[in-house]
């Protein structure tokens, strides 16, 4: 049985880590009438735009926010995922601006914008607190007001279909993966990724700096 991971970037605990703050697309985004659940048609030209007080290296992963659910991953990142079996559900080539003047002069790999795939259930004793699905757009509805200290990842079993990286089914969000990814991010040494193990309450993964997988090299 592989373990499981959260999977988010690290940009908070590290000042060199760019952080993007916009996800700009050629058409604009809707919200859904009957849920208001914001949609982001991904097509065409697809720019990022970046936090100029911040970032002076060009990292593997670069933080969204609650954007998503997406991974904005350098190509290096994405050939490594593609060795190991990741498919995702789409994957664009981005571009960026309001570049911080330290990155500006830095060399910079291709990035991509890389859509995931729903891959496992949550048991329902996980904490969240299901609404059900919006008849219109399919969003899964979650209470947004349930203690983070109440909510712990567990999964039902035989319910994983064996990707490396992938979405829970009511989990918004948020991103898993496999020892698998954590084991390859140490042997490529991807810089920004953050790895919290599963089992621990949502509000003390929060803050979280997660497994030092560097240290595995």
């Amino acid at each position: 049985m592989s373990s499981f991971y959260l999977l988010s970037d690290a940009s908070e605990f590290s000042k060199r880590s760019p952080w993007g703050f916009t996800v700009l697309v050629a058409d604009p985004s809707k919200s859904c009438r009957a849920c208001g659940h914001e949609i982001h048609p991904l097509s065409g030209r697809i720019s990022v735009q970046l936090d100029e007080s911040r970032g002076s290296e060009w990292t593997d992963l670069i933080g969204l926010g609650s954007f998503g659910p997406w991974l904005l991953i350098s190509s290096r990142v994405l050939e490594g995922l593609n060795g190991i079996g990741q498919r995702f559900v789409d994957v664009h080539p981005v571009e960026f601006c309001d570049v911080p003047k330290k990155m500006q002069v830095a060399a910079r790999p291709k990035y991509f914008l890389a859509v995931v795939n729903e891959g496992i259930r949550l048991d329902p004793t996980s904490g969240y607190v299901l609404k059900g699905h919006c008849p219109a757009c399919g969003f899964t509805l979650t209470d947004p007001v349930m203690d983070p200290y109440s909510v712990v990842d567990r999964f039902i079993d035989a319910s994983w279909t064996g990707m490396p990286i992938f979405l829970g089914d009511i989990s918004g969000t948020t991103v898993y993966c496999d020892d698998r990814v954590i084991d390859l991010a140490a042997k490529q040494a991807w810089t920004n990724f953050r790895f919290i193990r599963c089992g621990k309450p949502l509000g003390e993964s929060l803050s979280d700096p997660g497994e030092k997988y560097l240290a595995k090299k």
